[in-house]
């Protein structure tokens, strides 16, 4: 058990030690870039996806997008590699409004989440955001 723990801890000083604007999403979203640049929300992004492989990213922000939107996640590879536009070249404004507002919801999920010590899977995180977003 107390392995497990240290692993969780490890991944979460890794979430840390990406850029928070970068790559795919390049500062095309201002507010999220805001809010990671508070630590405790870093530590709350941390904390939710202790279990997920961030090291494939370049940013925060490029995590949580992809994780969040899954159908993204082959765009962002494709950037990576040199094959690939930047986002803000592939969605509409509606578009980057609607990302904006669910990722901005999601870091406030994982916020209370975090203060609260409560973390189950990163599908049931996925869930909860939903759940707040309708509620929203």
């Amino acid at each position: 058990m107390p392995g497990m723990f240290l692993e969780m801890r490890q991944r979460r000083i890794m979430i840390q030690e990406l850029q928070i604007a970068g790559g795919i999403t390049n500062s095309i979203f201002p507010e999220v870039e805001a809010l990671l640049d508070d630590t405790d929300f870093q530590a709350a992004l941390g904390y939710v996806s202790a279990r997920k492989k961030v090291d494939r990213y370049h940013s925060m922000i490029d995590f949580l997008f992809c994780e969040l939107h899954p159908e993204w996640r082959r765009a962002c590879r494709l950037f990576y590699s040199d094959e690939g536009p930047q986002l803000k070249d592939e969605i509409t404004p509606d578009q980057l409004v609607e990302f904006n507002k669910r990722m901005l919801k999601a870091l406030e999920v994982a916020y209370d989440l975090f203060c609260k010590h409560r973390r189950k899977s990163w599908r049931w995180y996925c869930e909860q955001v939903e759940e707040a977003l309708k509620a929203a």
